[in-house]
């Protein structure tokens, strides 16, 4: 009886004391190892402040003006001086503003017709372009079995940030 009675104890013991100590000694040790890994990031970010803010920056005078017209006029401005300097022709260039929550976008969607080279040089430009702009979309087609005029369909777009408070 003595012995069964031990058994039980035991088992009590380890079901009502030790298991949720455990339970418990293992919960904690996870939130250390969760807080340890973000206080980690914390540190490093701001060890990377400056960076971080110096890029912000850049990526801010880089952005949309905040007058639409002049947004567009710029970017419009941009697609042809590319398009002459590649001697690509573009047949249509039509601009499209979304509104987001906090932020605006400026997508225009370019047809244009030229050769492999033309082609090449356009993208080459833009990609060399300083505006934070981004290839959302790029098709290139041929345009006749034998020549080599390619047709090009792409998207670009913008962000307009809005004004800091």
């Amino acid at each position: 009886m003595i012995a069964a009675a031990a058994v039980i104890g035991l088992f009590v013991l380890d079901k009502a004391v030790i298991g949720p100590l455990t339970n418990l000694w293992k919960n904690r040790a996870k939130e250390i190892d969760y807080l340890t890994k973000d206080v980690t990031k914390g540190r490093q970010l701001v060890e990377r402040e400056k960076m971080l803010r110096d890029r912000w920056e850049e990526m801010k005078m880089r952005a949309l003006q905040e007058d639409r017209s002049a947004a567009e006029s710029e970017i419009f401005t941009s697609i042809d001086d590319w398009s002459r300097s590649a001697r690509l022709k573009t047949s249509r260039i039509i601009p499209n503003w979304r509104d987001e929550d906090d932020h605006s976008k400026l997508s225009f969607r370019v047809e244009a017709t030229g050769d492999m080279e033309a082609v090449m040089r356009f993208l080459y430009d833009l990609d060399g372009e300083q505006m934070a702009l981004r290839l959302d979309t790029l098709d290139l087609g041929r345009l006749d079995q034998r020549g080599p005029n390619l047709a090009l369909d792409l998207t670009l777009s913008g962000l307009e940030l809005p004004k800091e408070q």
